[in-house]
C-alpha cells in the first residue's frame, strides 16, 4: 500500500471543538496553537479517535460537545476518505469511502491494516519510564519475551529453591564433627561384641587347657625318658607309650604355637566405648546422606541455570535478528539503550530522533504522527522535528499554546480564528 498523509481534516462538535478544517496542503509539521481550554487538545484527539477510537476511547469518555446531539470527524487520505460519527449514548459509527464514493462493507478492518499506532506520541515516549520504553519498543519489533520471562521467572525460582536447599545441606554438613576416619560403616551390636567377647575367653580357656595338657604331656615324655634308661626291662612297653605320646605332642604342639591371643582388651574398649562409636557411624552415615543430596541438588541448580543461559540466548537471538528504527538501538531488563548507555542518558536531541524513528516506523502506512505537548521542544528540538518530517515524508499534527495568533492553525472557542491560507505559516518558523 501507497503510505497515505491527511489530505483534509473536518471536525465538527468533538469535545471543546465547535467546527474545524484543515487542509495541510504537503506541510509536514501542522501546528495547532492558541490560548488552553479553547480547542486544541480537542483537534489532536480528534485525529485519534477517528482512526482509533478503540484505544482513545478510555481517555476520551466524552466525544460529543456539549449541548450536541452528535459529533463527526472526516479525514480525507486520498485515496481513502474515514468518517466517523458518535451518537448520544456512546455509539460510533464508521464509514470509509473510495475518492469515488465506493463504501468498504468492513471499515474497521481496513484501518486495522492501515493503522498501527496513531496515538503514538514521540515527546510522550521519551518521558516515558525505563520499563514503558522498552515494552513499546518491543512492541514496535513484534518481540514478544513474556512467554521467554515468564518460564525464565520460574526457572529463576526454581534455581533460588535449589539453591536454599545446597546452602542447608552445607550448614548441616558443618554441624557435623569431625569424624576418625577408623569409624566402621555400620553401628556396632552390643550382642555381637558380647559373642566375640565369650568366644575369645572361650579360645583362651581351650588355649590354657592345651598349655597345661601339653606340660603334663611333656613331662610324661621326660619320665618316661628316664625311665627307659633306668628299666631296659621295660623299654618296649615304654617306647611304645614314648611313640603315642609323642604323636600326641607333635599334632598338638603347631596349634599351641599358633595361636594368637585375641584382644581382649580392645573388645572391652570397644565395648566401652560402643555408644561413642555407634554415635560416630550414625554421623558418618548422615554426612554421606547430606553430601548425596547436596550433589543432588547442586545439580538441580546447574541444570536450571543452563536452562536460563538457553533462554537468554534464544532472546538475543530474537534481539539479533530484528529490525530496529534506529540502528544504534537496542535494550536489556532495565529499559532501552542508545550506543549501549541507557536512553535517558542519550542528548534531547537525540531522545528526539529515536523517539521521532519510532513513531515513523510504528506507522508505516499512515504518514501521520501527533505531538500533545510541542512547547516542551525549544527552537533546536523544533528544527530537528521538522527536518525528520521532511526526511521521512510525515505529517506531524503539533499541539503548542501560543497566544499571538500568528503561528499554525489557531484554535479560539472550538473553531479557527483566522484561518491560515499560505501553509508555510502552518510549519514551524
Amino acid at each position: 500500500m501507497t503510505p497515505l498523509s491527511i489530505v483534509n481534516l473536518q471536525i465538527r462538535n468533538f469535545m471543546r471543538v465547535e467546527a474545524v478544517e484543515i487542509s495541510p496542503n504537503g506541510s509536514p509539521v501542522i501546528q495547532i496553537t492558541g490560548k488552553n481550554a479553547n480547542g486544541k487538545s480537542s483537534v489532536i484527539n480528534a485525529i485519534w479517535a477517528a482512526l482509533c477510537w478503540r484505544a482513545a476511547m478510555g481517555s476520551i469518555p466524552e466525544p460529543i460537545r456539549r449541548g450536541q446531539e452528535s459529533a463527526q470527524v472526516r479525514i480525507d487520505l486520498g485515496d481513502l476518505i474515514v468518517t466517523r460519527t458518535w451518537k448520544e449514548g456512546g455509539k460510533s459509527l464508521l464509514t470509509i469511502t473510495t475518492r469515488e464514493g465506493a463504501k468498504y462493507p468492513s471499515p474497521q478492518s481496513v484501518l486495522d491494516r492501515l493503522v498501527s499506532e496513531i496515538g503514538f506520541d514521540p515527546l510522550e515516549f521519551c518521558r516515558m519510564s525505563p520499563k514503558d520504553q522498552r515494552t513499546t519498543l518491543m512492541k514496535l519489533l513484534n518481540i514478544d519475551f513474556s512467554a521467554f520471562e515468564e518460564e525464565r521467572a520460574e526457572l529463576l525460582q526454581e534455581k533460588n529453591t535449589a539453591a536454599a536447599q545446597v546452602n542447608g545441606l552445607y550448614q548441616q554438613i558443618r554441624e557435623i564433627p569431625d569424624i576418625p576416619e577408623e569409624t566402621p560403616e555400620e553401628e556396632i551390636s552390643a550382642g555381637d561384641l558380647l559373642k566375640q567377647l565369650q568366644d575369645a575367653q572361650k579360645a583362651i580357656n581351650e588355649h590354657t587347657q592345651r598349655q597345661a595338657q601339653c606340660r603334663v604331656l611333656y613331662e610324661e615324655v621326660e619320665i618316661t625318658t628316664k625311665k627307659i634308661i633306668d628299666l631296659e626291662n621295660e623299654v618296649k612297653r615304654l617306647r611304645e607309650h614314648l611313640t603315642k605320646k609323642d604323636a600326641e605332642y607333635q599334632a598338638l604342639r603347631p596349634i599351641v604355637l599358633a595361636f594368637k591371643a585375641p584382644d581382649v582388651e580392645g573388645l572391652n574398649q570397644k565395648l566401652g566405648n560402643i555408644e561413642s562409636i555407634n554415635k560416630q557411624v550414625r554421623q558418618k552415615q548422615q554426612k554421606a546422606s547430606v553430601l548425596s543430596r547436596l550433589q543432588q541438588a547442586e545439580a538441580a541448580v546447574d541444570k536450571i541455570a543452563e536452562a536460563i543461559r538457553d533462554i537468554d540466548d534464544d532472546k538475543k537471538e530474537a534481539l539479533a535478528s530484528a529490525k530496529f528504527p534506529v540502528p544504534e538501538l537496542g535494550f536489556d531488563e532495565s529499559g532501552i539503550l542508545f550506543n549501549g548507555i541507557s536512553f535517558a542518558q542519550a542528548s534531547t536531541a537525540e531522545q528526539i530522533r529515536i523517539s521521532i524513528a519510532m513513531g515513523i516506523a510504528l506507522n508505516p502506512d499512515l504518514r501521520v504522527l501527533l505531538i500533545r505537548d510541542g512547547n516542551a521542544l525549544d527552537s533546536d528540538s523544533l528544527k530537528i522535528v521538522e527536518d525528520m518530517a521532511r526526511e521521512y515524508e510525515m505529517q506531524i499534527f503539533m499541539e503548542r499554546v501560543d497566544g499571538s495568533g500568528e503561528i499554525g492553525v489557531v484554535i479560539e472557542d472550538g473553531t479557527i480564528r483566522s484561518p491560515v491560507t499560505d501553509a508555510r505559516q502552518q510549519v514551524l518558523a
